[in-house]
């Protein structure tokens, strides 16, 4: 694990391995990363370039998930995505795994593609499961240490992002729909393109789908447009640096694509309900 240093500091599976570095995974006891960090570096918001798993068997943790403060005891799964900021908090006495990984840890399979963006990001479990997840992440540990092929690591995760989706009982709904895979690409599209590309357009044509077809495949998912999907992902990259950096709202706003600064702040006060500078001060009050 390696934390970069940007306006909201980044992080990334660590730099440090020799190349070519097979894994594209990376595990750690919930201790090893309580233990070797300051309170400070806990404390602090960091914006993920990978996936990270945290998995809690014992005690308590306050951690945040895009300004969600979630409450993680025993049996309790954070699924933290590319672009989500994340905060451990500031408790060192409880106990589990977390485990960072790149898609392409996964195994060369559509299915596997795809279920990584179905993940729901908070997960709480029974007893049976706890001790499920607990066997799985503890031999992905210990085959991880003995420099294991990579394949059987693949497989391991896989496996276990399996387990996670079956229990919701999405996987089937996943395999089969059409309109999912779809909404994923598109939500992948709007990770890399919302700040410069606002316009249901540009990746409607991308996906080539009429603009018509995207809406429908929204709506079909969680009754939101396609621009809605767009304007919150601004909105949410938005507060984030409103928080997290010290740049001014009319340079956030130039950097989330807004060419005159009256237009971010009429933007985030449509969405809001309050000014740039408004939300700020009243985080930090």
């Amino acid at each position: 694990m390696v934390y970069m240093g940007h306006d909201i500091p980044e992080v990334d599976l660590s730099a440090c391995h020799a190349l070519p570095y097979p894994y594209s995974i990376e595990i750690y006891t919930a201790g090893e990363v309580t233990g070797c960090s300051s309170v400070q570096v806990l404390q602090t918001s960091y914006r993920f370039r990978c996936y990270m798993l945290v998995w809690v068997t014992q005690g308590e943790s306050h951690q945040w998930l895009d300004f969600e403060l979630i409450q993680a005891t025993r049996g309790t799964l954070i699924v933290v995505k590319p672009e989500q900021v994340h905060s451990f908090g500031s408790e060192t006495d409880w106990q589990g795994w977390v485990m960072l990984f790149h898609p392409e840890a996964l195994p060369r399979d559509p299915l596997a593609e795809l279920s990584i963006g179905q993940l729901p990001c908070i997960n709480c479990y029974n007893d049976e499961t706890v001790a499920v997840f607990t066997q799985a992440l503890s031999q992905i540990s210990q085959d991880y240490r003995n420099n294991s092929i990579p394949q059987l690591l693949q497989y391991q995760l896989y496996a276990l992002l399996t387990r996670i989706l079956s229990l919701r009982n999405t996987l089937t709904n996943v395999a089969a729909n059409n309109t999912s895979t779809r909404l994923l690409a598109f939500d992948d599209l709007i990770n890399h393109h919302f700040r410069q590309q606002h316009n249901v357009a540009f990746y409607a044509e991308s996906l080539n789908c009429s603009e018509k077809s995207l809406n429908r495949a929204s709506r079909q998912v969680d009754h939101r447009t396609a621009k809605q999907r767009i304007d919150e992902r601004i909105v949410l990259e938005a507060k984030r640096l409103l928080i997290h950096s010290p740049e001014s709202a009319v340079t956030i706003g130039i950097e989330l694509g807004f060419s005159e600064a009256t237009h971010f702040g009429k933007f985030f006060k449509r969405k809001t309900g309050q000014t740039p500078l408004e939300f700020r001060k009243t985080v930090f009050k």
